[in-house]
């Protein structure tokens, strides 16, 4: 057998050249404990045809029964990059590690059928905290911001089909003050921080919003949370104990986003966080639809009401007019749940309409112009 070195290049040209012709890519790891202990991948390409009938027998399986029992680990289909980025085989080594460490966490399919997560790649990996400030010592990096509490909100519009204003803001961090200037999520966050500190930063932006909400009786603000934080039981303690601390109206006006960080997170553990704000009536929305981490069988989870697809498999689908039907086939089964849509990477009302059409409830992007400083 080749090594996992080989493989790895012999994947991501296999992806690579999927994405050159258009297609879609699925990377499975084996259902045998044998082969998976010597983390054997298998990589095939797909035109848009096959993608889009695996991406429905998936969608069927869970509309016909929730997953129950272990089965076969989840496929992971590559939607192709942005035209012009490339995949690296580096990158790729990265979601092999960490994939085989995820299905050892206890992944549920239905019926022995695997069902599949939808990926897209960033043409280049960040350096982490530690290379940034090798090369430039100056540089701040998270713990640096919440040593200091140069830390603030922005404001981003949510808005529901057809409105000419948003209906929820989501609460976003920036970096720094007004002497130094703001930074963004991703000019500061490398995915490689301690869970420690996505958490203070996660409860941070959690006691902004509670604090606007209360004083803004119209408001309705969305928060992140990672799943690093709610892996955290100190985290989620403080967590129930901010929001038990604030009225039922204030807390009927907050959605809380969970988002995608390195740190698994079981199946039935997030099901029990997400229990524990449904109960305080919060809202709890699956965020990152679309990436490496959430899955498809998250969406059934009890307590859920709405899923965000990713921008990266947005604009996928805005440059193929939704080729694979994956924004359709989501949006659809969302409806049949009753719960909400909302398509993020929104660059223009041409898109805007698109996606409406396709069936979102609610769409985000810069459309409507770019974040803005909250003035609390």
């Amino acid at each position: 057998m080749p090594d996992l070195s080989d493989q790895i290049d012999a994947a991501a040209a296999t992806v690579q050249a999927a994405a050159i012709q258009g297609s879609a890519a699925g990377l499975v790891l084996s259902g045998s404990t044998h082969v998976l202990d010597k983390s054997e991948l298998k990589v095939q390409a797909l035109d848009a045809f096959a993608f889009r009938a695996s991406f429905a027998r998936a969608l069927d399986e869970l509309k016909a029964k929730p997953p129950s029992g272990r089965g076969y680990p989840p496929s992971l289909f590559l939607v192709p990059p942005r035209s012009g980025a490339f995949l690296l085989a580096s990158t790729l080594a990265g979601l092999a590690s960490n994939w085989t460490q995820a299905d050892r966490q206890d992944f549920l399919s239905a019926s022995g059928e695997p069902l599949i997560q939808i990926s897209t790649w960033q043409s280049e990996l960040r350096p982490d905290a530690a290379e940034v400030r090798t090369t430039d010592p100056t540089v701040e990096v998270l713990s640096d911001y919440l040593r200091t509490g140069h830390i603030r909100a922005a404001d981003h519009g949510i808005f529901a089909r057809g409105s000419t204003q948003p209906e929820w803001l989501e609460t976003l961090a920036r970096f720094g003050s007004a002497e130094t200037g703001f930074r963004v999520a991703g000019e500061v966050l490398t995915g490689r921080e301690p869970a420690a500190d996505y958490a203070a930063l996660d409860l941070q932006m959690l006691i902004f919003a509670l604090n606007r909400l209360a004083a803004e009786p119209r408001l309705k603000l969305s928060v992140n949370a990672s799943r690093a934080s709610l892996n955290d039981p100190q985290w989620r303690r403080q967590c129930r104990a901010h929001l038990a601390g604030t009225s039922r109206s204030v807390r009927a006006r907050l959605a809380v986003e969970v988002t995608e960080t390195p740190a698994p997170l079981r199946p039935k553990d997030l099901a029990a966080a997400i229990a524990e704000l449904d109960a305080l009536g919060v809202k709890v929305w699956l965020d990152d639809i679309g990436t490496s981490v959430t899955a498809l069988n998250e969406i059934r989870i009890a307590g859920v009401a709405g899923l965000k697809l990713d921008r990266s498999l947005s604009q996928h689908a805005f440059a193929c007019d939704d080729g694979f039907g994956v924004v359709s086939g989501l949006a659809g089964f969302a409806a049949q749940q009753g719960i909400d849509f909302i398509v993020e990477g929104v660059e223009d009302n041409d898109q805007r309409q698109r996606a409406e059409d396709w069936g979102a409830t609610h769409v985000q992007g810069f459309f409507a112009g770019q974040p803005t400083l909250s003035s609390a």
